[in-house]
């Protein structure tokens, strides 16, 4: 075996490995998903009607099964770029809907300071996450920002916003 083929065993055996970790946290936020969703039809199915939380409750769903069969792909595939990109769009709306349901949540069960305080430190968690990071590797930051922005715009324009009365 040349030094090319080792690379690309390396290569393989390390998004295998990425892979399976993904996997595995995406499994347990959809596992997430489902009590919730369980928990709310079984106390309080009218809080149901709202439609910000039933719609994010529900598309969650989908999309973390399309970004746990995405990262499934990816350990199999020489070049997972685009795998990549669907895999990050799936996940992040997936999360960010799975955010905003308990955001939602949290201001119909206690209180809306409760709630936006909730928003506000898992956007802070995020970019301090990017931040640490990008301090590591400086060609991350790019891609952080995009990831972050992306991020923090999911959860202020369909949780705070909403929990504000805005929208």
């Amino acid at each position: 075996m040349n030094k090319k083929e080792m690379l690309e065993l390396e290569g393989f055996e390390l998004n295998k490995r990425k892979s399976d970790s993904r996997v595995l946290t995406h499994l347990t936020l959809l596992g997430i998903v489902f009590t919730l969703f369980g928990l709310i039809v079984t106390i309080n199915p009218e809080l149901l009607k709202n439609s910000f939380l039933s719609y994010q409750l529900v598309l969650a769903i989908p999309l973390f099964l399309s970004s746990i069969f995405t990262h499934s792909k990816m350990a199999y595939v020489k070049d997972a770029t685009k795998w990549q990109r669907f895999g990050f769009i799936t996940f992040i709306f997936a999360y960010g809907f799975l955010i905003n349901s308990v955001g939602l949540l949290l201001v119909n069960f206690i209180s809306y300071k409760i709630a936006i305080a909730f928003f506000i430190v898992n956007i802070l968690s995020a970019i301090s996450y990017s931040s640490i990071s990008v301090a590591y590797d400086k060609r991350t930051l790019k891609k952080r920002i995009y990831r972050d922005l992306t991020f923090a715009l999911i959860i202020i324009i369909l949780g705070i916003l909403p929990v504000l009365g805005i929208f």
